[in-house]
């Protein structure tokens, strides 16, 4: 519409004090809240909207739609990260769902501990075309299966510049298997158990390592865990005080394959 799209929007995890939040929203000028007060809207020194949300609704009217389309349709595959001691390749569909060209910079933040190449990609996309820009991941083998989030920051000129930065999250871990642990203090001593669930259609041979802060790393195999089998492997410490308020790393490695997996249990 002549006025632009309206945005409902807010925050679930924050306090009653809600906080401030920067983001992408062309043309908007005000947010309106469930009483239909108005609030007027400031800009960030990149030209990002500033608004405070919290856990009630808000309202942004004049939204330039083109934008929270852009968003959306940004898309990364695979959209699971088989964890490996290989480097992982990845894709970012772009869309230009404007009715104008789009001049593209588009810089890459991977997740924390993580890095990437290329970083910086700079193009142009006429209305609606979409174009494909290949990445790789690495990290290091002690990386935490998990939810993870790459974040790709946008300079976009049209009729005027626009400044996004889009979080795109993604799992990362090994499909074939699910892995958890806990600590229990049994006695004189600290037991840590690692239960490893085979989910595919083949057996399954891992090593195994539990790393605890300042200890030697113990070593189990895991050898032809068989399909739909769970198995648990237990690790102990003794003058286990100093690990209290620790996190210690369980790591599988696959024999004769690329596959890793890392989870950390924390000991209290």
């Amino acid at each position: 519409s002549p006025s632009g799209t309206v945005v409902a929007m807010w925050d679930d995890e924050t306090g009653p004090d809600g906080r401030e939040h920067h983001i992408q929203l062309g043309s908007a000028a005000r947010q309106i809240d469930m009483w239909g007060r108005s609030i007027p809207l400031q800009r960030s020194d990149d030209g990002r909207q500033r608004l405070r949300l919290d856990a009630e609704p808000t309202f942004v009217d004049g939204v330039d739609r083109w934008l929270i389309d852009f968003r959306t349709m940004l898309t990364l595959t695979p959209g699971f990260l088989e964890l490996s001691v290989d480097d992982r390749g990845h894709e970012l569909r772009i869309v230009n769902p404007h009715d104008r060209p789009l001049g593209v910079v588009m810089r890459l933040h991977p997740p924390e501990g993580w890095s990437l190449n290329p970083r910086k990609f700079e193009f142009s996309l006429a209305p609606g075309a979409e174009i494909v820009k290949r990445f790789t991941f690495r990290y290091g083998r002690d990386m935490v299966a998990n939810t993870k989030t790459l974040t790709a920051e946008f300079d976009l000129t049209a009729e005027t510049h626009h400044k996004l930065f889009v979080p795109v999250t993604f799992d990362a871990g090994v499909r074939d298997l699910d892995a958890w642990g806990h600590a229990v203090v049994a006695r004189d001593r600290l037991v840590v158990r690692h239960r490893v669930f085979n989910r595919s259609d083949a057996a399954l041979s891992l090593r195994a390592f539990a790393i605890a802060p300042g200890r030697a790393r113990q070593t189990r195999f895991l050898t032809e865990l068989l399909p739909g089998q769970t198995t648990t492997l237990e690790y102990h410490f003794k003058d286990f005080e100093s690990l209290m308020g620790r996190r210690i790393r369980l790591h599988l490695r696959e024999i004769n394959g690329p596959r890793i997996h890392n989870i950390e249990v924390e000991v209290d």
